[in-house]
């Protein structure tokens, strides 16, 4: 056997592959901060004179102009002296008490932030600010179950502002609710009307879950709704960049992420992007000068580390690419995928055995990880450890029945033992899940060769 067919052989067994594998971090569409961060129920730091409370003390509506002036230079610890002097002189004060929770949480200070807000809820329970509110320092703590119960409730109280139905949607994604987070963004952009920014966020959010739901055209036509309203976003055009390709749409691809990175040029997500486009059109000397150039951006960026492995693994650069892997798992020792990628890497040296612990730690980090299953199980039939192999194969399928890997390798593993009506039963199985898969074509013409022949 040549040193080609056993690569090829190899990889039908291994899985080996740079961004179809959803822990793989690859690529993803950008969490660009302006879209994705809650939304207050008001413009932040901008009162004009008709916005700013009636008060009977001229000491109040003196300390409320002050208040506006240092918010709109950011100074937020002079305004958040505004806001205590407000309240000495008016302890009831809703827009003071909530202020200063807004306050609190810029500087994630969470717990005081949600003392104020649930004060303000006291004061005026169909306020629904306040809920809003809350319900952005609960996403911010993870909570996100809770965090959707806040702003359900405020929506109730104030079902005309964008900002809420826009939060609730982002809520609804968190928890992969992600039809309703669609639905949540469509009210949004109805109530937005000639907000720009509003509408820009919505639009954007509404293309991330698109995509994630591989509803790509859909994706493509919100990204182009953001194109309208903005052409100098990095981050819009990196993602519909990275749709395109999802699109198998190359070329069109490349001059998208080429356009983000011109935007931007310290912009790492196009970079990351384009290195996986070539790397799947197999230009991997490009491919890795993008991760260079990512890197270079962000030092700890563990995800170009990772691809630029596996762009060197393509070349046949093993000890080169093991370093990256290790380089990449050094920055996140809990990303699995890393680990799988490495004990790929390491089996292409026939380092079964150091292979096995790094498919152990992938498990070990996540139980339901059928592929790190399946290469395990190939790396105990190459150490001849055949039950142990069989026993991963048949982990792989139950987690993942329509997974196809485990399956010809199973067959496989039964050839190897000539037990071939076994083998003959799973490769039909193959071709059951997929007419098209070739290799268990070849493998069933293999085993009915065996089966024919006299005894």
């Amino acid at each position: 056997m040549t040193s080609s067919d056993s690569d090829k052989l190899l990889d039908s067994h291994i899985e080996d592959y740079v961004d179809e594998d959803p822990k793989s971090r690859a690529v993803s569409e950008v969490n660009a901060d302006d879209y994705i961060q809650p939304q207050l129920m008001y413009k932040k730091f901008e009162m004009d004179e008709a916005e700013l409370p009636e008060s009977d003390t001229p000491e109040v509506d003196r300390l409320w102009k002050e208040y506006t002036k240092f918010s709109k230079n950011d100074n937020d610890l002079k305004a958040f002296g505004c806001l205590e002097k407000i309240l000495v002189l008016d302890p009831k004060s809703y827009l003071a008490i909530l202020r200063e929770g807004d306050i609190y949480k810029n500087f994630k200070r969470y717990t005081e932030a949600l003392k104020y807000y649930r004060k303000c809820v006291r004061l005026d329970r169909k306020d629904g600010r306040a809920q809003n509110n809350i319900g952005n320092v609960l996403r911010s703590l993870g909570r996100h179950k809770k965090a959707l119960e806040y702003y359900e409730e405020s929506n109730k109280y104030d079902a005309e502002h964008p900002a809420g139905w826009y939060n609730l949607g982002n809520a609804c994604d968190d928890l992969g609710h992600f039809k309703k987070a669609i639905k949540n963004y469509e009210k949004s952009i109805k109530l937005a009307k000639g907000n720009k920014n509003q509408l820009l966020s919505s639009w954007y959010n509404m293309g991330r879950v698109f995509s994630r739901l591989g509803q790509y055209q859909d994706a493509i036509r919100c990204y182009d709704k953001c194109i309208k309203l903005t052409k100098k976003d990095s981050n819009v055009y990196s993602n519909k960049g990275n749709v395109l390709r999802k699109m198998r749409r190359y070329k069109e691809s490349i001059i998208c992420l080429k356009k983000a990175i011109k935007l931007n040029k310290k912009n790492i997500g196009p970079l990351n992007t384009m290195g996986v486009v070539f790397d799947t059109l197999r230009r991997y000397k490009e491919s890795i000068r993008c991760y260079d150039k990512a890197i270079k951006l962000n030092k700890k960026y563990e995800t170009a580390w990772n691809n630029k492995g596996i762009a060197l693994r393509r070349m046949r650069r093993y000890k080169e690419a093991i370093k990256c892997h290790d380089k990449a798992i050094c920055l996140d020792e809990e990303w699995d995928y890393a680990w799988i990628s490495k004990g790929t890497t390491l089996s292409k040296l026939d380092q079964w055995k150091e292979a096995i612990k790094c498919f152990d730690n992938a498990i070990k980090l996540d139980k339901k990880y059928y592929e790190a299953w399946n290469n395990k199980g190939y790396s105990n039939f190459k150490l001849g450890h055949l039950q142990a192999a069989l026993k991963c194969y048949n982990k792989s399928i139950k987690i993942n029945p329509k997974y196809i890997v485990p399956w010809n390798n199973k067959a496989d593993l039964y050839y190897s033992m000539k037990k071939y009506d076994k083998a003959k039963l799973v490769s039909e199985h193959v071709l059951h899940l997929n007419p098209k898969n070739q290799y268990a074509k070849r493998f069933l013409k293999k085993i009915k060769t065996k089966l024919n022949k006299p005894s």
